[in-house]
This record gives structure tokens, C-alpha cells and sequence, in this order.
């Protein structure tokens, strides 16, 4: 594809399993592919989602980005990883800022940044510019297990969403938040009772009844798996599409499940 522009309209995708992955590729009806005017990098470079076995909220963002827009092109950054908490390993500092899970895993921010230079790379080649127009975030299930953790959401959110407009250097982006699942998953097993999501969910309410640049997606409506937790290929999808129809400041355009 010739980009004529000289800047790219580019979307921030964020968090853990419910942006990782939900969408099933081969589940995907044969008309229901991914626009060529849309690109997506991550941490790994420039991927082809077509060849991917799963995708996440990304599908449904980029198929009504092509509903509004048509030809025009868009670029989506993404980094997510499943069971990866805010308040350690989404913590764009690097420090322990609250309790440590027994299993401490790897620092999700460092990610981010990669695939934002990777970002940066591709666009110099191209001789254009990186329009940052919106943060799509979708986390807070992990850090609902645990008290300190979902007692400091709110902080935390705040902290990270102060620290994407740094990365983007846009003190006003607008920011997408995904509302975690009121559900319990597997209650039969007491530590995945995800027991404070209600703390989880009041704190990204508040962040964004105090942020006049950030909108809470409501997601209590999308189909969800067997667990209780993750979505289906059809909320995944709505979900992506409610991100983008938030950023682009046309929720109207999106109905029921999103139109997916």
C-alpha cells in the first residue's frame, strides 16, 4: 500500500489476557478480513494478523475503523500479556510498588516501549509521522486477587496513563478503558475468586469520571467463555470496535454487541 500521507493515524492497545487474545481466526467468517490499509506492530515488529491463530480487541478496532474511514490507512501498537498485573509488572518505573505475587513474572513496560520503537522505525522508513489518537487499555482482573493491589488501582491507573501521554507526547490522548468482568472465574478454586473485582471496577470508574480525556467501555453484555472471564470471539470483537468507536469519538456508530 502507497501511503500518501505524511502521518499515520496511531492507536496504543494495551494489557492482559482479554487484549492478548480472544478472537479465533479460523472461527472468522471468509468475508471477514483484516483491512490491507490497517497495519499492526508489536514488540516483535510489523505482523500479518491473518497469519496469526488468535488475535484480540485489535480485529473489531480495525474493522470499524474501515467502516468509518474506508481507504484510509491507520496504524495499531499493541503489546498484552495474560496474567500480568498493574501494579508491578505494568509499572512503567520497574519498581515493586505494593505486595509481590508469589510468582513475580516478567516487566510488561519495557514491551511496550519496544513496540512503540518499532513503531517509530517503521514510520521514519516511510517518511511519515505517528498521529497518536488514542490508548486502548484492557487489564485489572489480575490485580483484582489481590488486596494492596486493587486498593491502589486507581493510583496506578492514573500513574500509566500519565506515563502513555508522556510516551505519545500528547498530555491529552484520549484513553479507552475496558471495564473488567464483574463474573467470578471457577469458584470452586478460591485463589482465582478474583475477590476484589469490585475495587478493580469502582477505581476505573473513578479514573475516568475524573479524566475528562478518558471513557470507561462498558463490557458486562459481551459473550464470555465457559470461565467466567475471558471473552469470546464475538465480544472480543465487539469490545475492539467499542475501543475505536470511543476514540473516535463516534459511539454512536456502535450497537448492541458492536455491530460484530
Amino acid at each position: 500500500m502507497d501511503l500518501l500521507t505524511q502521518h499515520i493515524p496511531s492507536f496504543l492497545l494495551a494489557g492482559q489476557s482479554n487484549m492478548a487474545g480472544g478472537v479465533q481466526v479460523d472461527e472468522l467468517p471468509e468475508a471477514f478480513t483484516w483491512p490491507e490499509q490497517v497495519m499492526l506492530i508489536s514488540e516483535e515488529g510489523l505482523m500479518n494478523p491473518k497469519d496469526l491463530p488468535h488475535g484480540g480487541p485489535e480485529w473489531g478496532m480495525a474493522q470499524l475503523w474501515h467502516s468509518l474511514r474506508g481507504e484510509a490507512p491507520c496504524l495499531l501498537v499493541k503489546y498484552a500479556l495474560g496474567g500480568m498485573n498493574l501494579a508491578n509488572e505494568w509499572n512503567p518505573s520497574g519498581s515493586i510498588r505494593v505486595e509481590a505475587e508469589p510468582e513475580l513474572r516478567s516487566a510488561c513496560w519495557p514491551h511496550l516501549l519496544q513496540a512503540v520503537q518499532h513503531a517509530r522505525d517503521w514510520a521514519s522508513a516511510q517518511q511519515i509521522h505517528l498521529d497518536w489518537q488514542g490508548f486502548a487499555w484492557m487489564q485489572g482482573e489480575r490485580d483484582s486477587v489481590w488486596p494492596g493491589m486493587s486498593a491502589a488501582y486507581e493510583s496506578h491507573l492514573q500513574q500509566l496513563l500519565h506515563s502513555v501521554r508522556e510516551l505519545t507526547d500528547r498530555v491529552e490522548l484520549p484513553a479507552a478503558i475496558g471495564l473488567i468482568t464483574p463474573k467470578t472465574l471457577l469458584p470452586s478454586l478460591d485463589r482465582y475468586r478474583h475477590q476484589y473485582r469490585e475495587r478493580v471496577r469502582d477505581a476505573q470508574r473513578s479514573v475516568c469520571a475524573q479524566d475528562d480525556q478518558a471513557s470507561l467501555i462498558e463490557t458486562d453484555d459481551l459473550p464470555q467463555k465457559a470461565d467466567n472471564l475471558h471473552f469470546t470471539t464475538l465480544g472480543s470483537l465487539a469490545l475492539g470496535q467499542r475501543f475505536m468507536a470511543s476514540l473516535l469519538g463516534q459511539t454512536e456508530k456502535v450497537l448492541g454487541f458492536g455491530g460484530a
